[in-house]
């Protein structure tokens, strides 16, 4: 069971985690586009501050992920074929 369902889409990056101590999350990707997950160690990065941990999930792939703050938005770059812009992800907090 997942504890929360969200879209992504190219405006709309969601955190879908901050907090003072980090959380582990498993992310699901239910496509149907790729998704960049970027965690960072601290909870108020600056805007030039480059992310911890960047990730690509493709759809259907899941991934662990431990950090502060954590956000999820669409990959930028070329597609082999054409997919609409958006994706839904489910996460579960694990500890």
């Amino acid at each position: 069971m997942w504890d929360a369902i969200t879209y992504v889409d190219p405006v709309h990056n969601p955190i879908i985690s901050e907090g003072d101590t980090a959380a582990k999350l498993v992310i699901l990707n239910a496509g149907p586009s790729s998704v960049r997950v970027q965690g960072w160690n601290m909870t108020k990065p600056d805007s030039g501050d480059p992310a911890d941990i960047n990730l690509k999930l493709w759809p259907g792939n899941a991934a662990s992920v431990n950090a502060n703050l954590i956000r999820v938005g669409i990959t930028d770059g070329p597609s082999h074929t054409v997919l609409p812009s958006f994706a839904a992800i489910a996460w579960k907090v694990v500890s």
